[in-house]
């Protein structure tokens, strides 16, 4: 990997801010009570879970559990299961016998199959769309067995970063969008054609499948080339952060500016990314899951959604395709990579 210079432009404020976070009280688990919880992630991305996979969400996820006192093997027990949108049905019967205490389920997919096989454990997941995805009736009140995170402060930021995208690329016109295809052949094609006809851009779907593979990402490009995309959108779908360095090196090759949702997106040599800090919103999950262990209803317990976005730019990848950043985005960068 390539040595990087990182400027922070909010560095003292986030420790600072850290330890006031700190000064939480914490009422650890029964000590005499096994905790039951299964972990269910999209086909192939069981090994993403694992404490020494050194995935810094993960790490986080797995860090605030042992904070919060529970201990694997003492007082919990975790199981996870991989599957594809073909197996979920034969999982929710597994459910049954298996009787967890809680789900944790970070795929919004996975949870809305969950749903509609009638699973009824209690379930916290990270999604992007909770209520137009169908998952909650409200986020106040999601009235139901799921609660959670979100990824985003309304559908709206889509247009706030194809507007950081155009900002830092003029010239771009058509732009690419690297989905799964169940979501983008469902409401997504028209939000983000919405979204970016507002800025003069047309779109493309750039769809692929889990579990994706560097073969079908390979054929994914060749084909949006093909179309005459000039620029990519890269959405947070856990297949795009695990592939995030050969999504990068594709779209400098293709000569495509690009933006993606996390900031390892751009430090992996995406031009920018703009999102919540998703480490953080992993700890958070875990205090909900600790919540319902202890009692708690899902159906009462609001699903959170993000109120800080970070901009972070990577200069390299910038000067490689051959762009001058206007200064007033270089300002408005929480990280610059140099």
């Amino acid at each position: 990997m390539m040595d990087r210079v990182r400027t922070s432009r909010r560095g003292f404020l986030a420790a600072s801010a850290a330890v006031v976070a700190t000064g939480r009280v914490i009422v650890s688990p029964r000590a005499d009570q096994m905790y039951r919880l299964l972990v269910v992630v999209r086909a192939g991305q069981a090994g993403d879970v694992s404490p020494t996979a050194k995935l810094r969400t993960w790490g986080a996820w797995h860090e605030e559990l042992r904070q919060l006192g529970y201990a694997e093997g003492q007082n919990l027990a975790v199981e996870v299961r991989a599957v594809g949108a073909a197996q979920v049905s034969t999982l929710a019967g597994e459910i049954v016998t298996m009787r967890p205490d809680a789900i944790f389920a970070p795929a919004q997919n996975i949870v809305a199959l969950l749903k509609r096989a009638a699973v009824k454990v209690p379930i916290v997941t990270i999604a992007v769309d909770p209520v137009g995805s169908g998952l909650v009736t409200s986020l106040a009140r999601p009235g139901g067995n799921i609660t959670g995170l979100s990824l985003d402060a309304g559908l709206e930021t889509i247009a706030k970063r194809i507007e950081l995208l155009k900002t830092a690329a003029p010239g771009i016109s058509r732009m690419a969008v690297l989905i799964l295809k169940p979501y983008w052949n469902g409401r997504y094609d028209d939000i983000f054609r919405a979204a970016a006809g507002q800025l003069g851009v047309s779109v493309i779907g750039a769809p692929f499948t889990s579990p994706a593979s560097e073969m079908q990402y390979r054929q994914v490009f060749a084909a949006l080339s093909a179309a005459g995309a000039d620029s990519l959108y890269v959405t947070p779908a856990p297949e795009n952060f695990t592939h995030r360095r050969l999504i990068a090196e594709l779209a400098v090759a293709a000569r495509l500016p690009s933006l993606g949702f996390y900031p390892e997106n751009a430090e992996a040599g995406g031009l920018l990314a703009y999102g919540p800090d998703v480490v953080d919103i992993f700890r958070r999950a875990v205090g909900y899951l600790d919540r319902i262990l202890k009692g708690a209803n899902p159906a009462e317990m609001p699903f959170q959604q993000p109120t800080k976005f970070d901009l972070v730019i990577n200069l390299r990848t910038a000067k490689a395709l051959g762009l001058g950043l206007p200064p007033g985005l270089l300002a408005l960068a929480d990280d610059v990579i140099e």
